[in-house]
């Protein structure tokens, strides 16, 4: 049996210097009181013309402000492209 020495690569911090993050703000109000979440969300295009169409579905992280309710997530390119193809997509 052969035993394999592979070299270890540390990826740790020089003694205790870490880098210093910033907090991450609300967009809305500057507060720092944020929290990420998981979610699920169903978009239906608009208009009793599309009722039978079917709601694209996506599954975004959503970052939520604690103090005013801002919400902000980004749309995957696949689920992007879903809503750009539907039939509804140009209608306001």
């Amino acid at each position: 049996m052969r035993i394999l020495r592979v070299p270890v690569i540390d990826c740790g911090y020089v003694g205790s210097v870490r880098p210093q993050v910033a907090p991450m703000r609300c967009k809305s109000c500057g507060s720092e009181n944020v929290g990420n979440f998981n979610s699920e969300v169903a978009i239906h295009f608009p208009g009793l013309e599309n009722i039978h169409e079917p709601a694209v579905f996506v599954f975004p992280n959503l970052v939520v402000c604690r103090d005013c309710g801002f919400l902000e997530f980004v749309l995957p390119a696949g689920e992007l492209r879903a809503l750009t193809k539907g039939k509804a997509a140009g209608a306001e």
